[in-house]
């Protein structure tokens, strides 16, 4: 559960079908008196969540008897897109695990980190080292102000420091290589952090030289597209304009193969483009001010009978593709979005030049930058479960109590060790 002001609260932890899944978050909801108050739902674009009958999203507003503001975890859907660009290079596998990255795995002790090669123009082919060139410090520069910041994951860090070294720069921490990690194949980051560092190895290393050209595919679509992508991806404001203008680099890219099927992959899943969302791209500062009064204008226009939760585009047409702005999806019913969200909306009556230095822009940009539209923190939960299934208590109850009483913990002291802070069993089941 998010409130409007970005803060996530762990109410409890479903599981099961659609229907289970529904009916155990309508009964957390009542349980914490927040049934009436909730407005949308962050979800993983999985069948059980997102089907038209049985699907939980579907049976949850059934059972609260509203409709729900749908915001799909934009995290999960760039995982799927590069699911998509994988399978295209190295081909696809029904094996939980991926040979090559075994292999590497167990050759990671005679590897000497110390000795790597990043990559270069001499690595790819003409169209792709085009790209390359053109945009390597832009997005070495990107992460390097990325690291900046905390990151929630140790393994996001880690994707961000090898970009940064393979396209030839160094971490502000230096060159530092983790032993590879889990690499199953559920486990999706593992395809971009195993492969660029095999990439970084591969004089080490031995590869066929289809594992070789598979790689000079792969590493500079993830480094110069998909990285770029899903650290901007957490931004509820910048979630329209940024998924147009990742359609738009997916469409255009230079290799045919991978601008095919992840261009196909991501344009089922445009649900920030919709009428509903579209608007959010107000409050993106990287929205240009003539493209903002094109979209006031657009709040006047008429809307679809029925507007879609998902839009649809023509991505063999890629003239229009590339034509396209975020003012082309707004209408009369984004302004539905902001009324369920209690969302000031009177600035628009002022220029877009205007909208900085005015207090209700700012306490309304407040308000939509606490939208979630990535549910990393349900991902957590997951694993929280895990750690904690079956190892304190075998009692449901108990165990959702515990959960909370973790989950508090991990809020209040994230950097917390098994030496620093303990918790007590024996007191925390009161």
């Amino acid at each position: 559960m998010t409130d409007l002001l970005g803060t996530s609260k762990l109410l409890g932890v479903p599981s099961g079908t659609g229907e289970a899944t529904a009916a155990a978050v309508v009964q957390c909801l009542t349980e914490w008196n927040l049934q009436h108050k909730v407005v949308g739902m962050s979800f993983d674009t999985t069948a059980s969540n997102t089907g038209a009958s049985r699907g939980a999203c579907t049976i949850l507003q059934q059972q609260l008897n509203r409709t729900l503001f749908h915001f799909p975890c934009r995290h999960h859907i760039l995982e799927l897109v590069l699911e998509a660009a994988f399978g295209k290079c190295f081909g696809l596998s029904s094996g939980p695990d991926i040979s090559l990255f075994k292999r590497f795995q167990t050759a990671w002790k005679s590897i000497d980190r110390t000795k790597f090669d990043p990559m270069t123009g001499d690595d790819l082919e003409s169209s792709i080292a085009s790209i390359f060139s053109n945009c390597n410090m832009q997005v070495v520069s990107s992460c390097t102000n990325k690291l900046q910041s905390a990151q929630p994951r140790d393994d996001y860090r880690e994707l961000l420091e090898l970009t940064i070294t393979v396209l030839g720069g160094c971490p502000p921490r230096g060159f530092k290589f983790i032993r590879p990690g889990a690499l199953h194949r559920a486990r999706w980051m593992a395809r971009a952090l195993y492969g660029i560092k095999i990439f970084l190895f591969r004089k080490q290393f031995p590869l066929t030289r289809s594992e070789l050209n598979s790689l000079k595919k792969f590493i500079p679509f993830v480094v110069t597209v998909y990285v770029p992508a899903w650290f901007s991806a957490s931004s509820a404001v910048a979630a329209p304009a940024g998924d147009l203008k990742f359609l738009q680099n997916l469409v255009s890219y230079t290799d045919i193969d991978i601008a095919t099927v992840t261009s196909h992959k991501f344009s089922n899943h445009l649900w920030y483009l919709s009428e509903h969302h579209a608007g959010l791209s107000l409050f993106d500062s990287c929205v240009a001010v003539d493209e903002k009064r094109k979209m006031v204008v657009a709040l006047n226009q008429a809307s679809k009978a029925n507007p879609q939760s998902r839009v649809h585009l023509d991505i063999s047409d890629k003239t229009s593709i590339a034509n396209k702005t975020v003012a082309d999806f707004i209408t009369s019913t984004s302004r539905k979005f902001f009324e369920a969200f209690d969302v000031n909306m009177d600035f628009l009556e002022k220029d877009p030049t205007e909208w900085e230095d005015d207090p209700i822009f700012q306490s309304s940009l407040k308000l939509v930058s606490g939208i979630s539209v990535i549910n990393d923190f349900a991902e957590r939960t997951v694993a929280l479960i895990q750690d904690y299934n079956q190892l304190l208590t075998k009692d449901e109850q108990q165990r959702q109590f515990l959960l909370q009483v973790v989950e508090w913990h991990r809020r209040h002291f994230p950097d917390a060790n098994k030496q620093g802070h303990r918790i007590n069993p024996s007191t925390s089941k009161q």
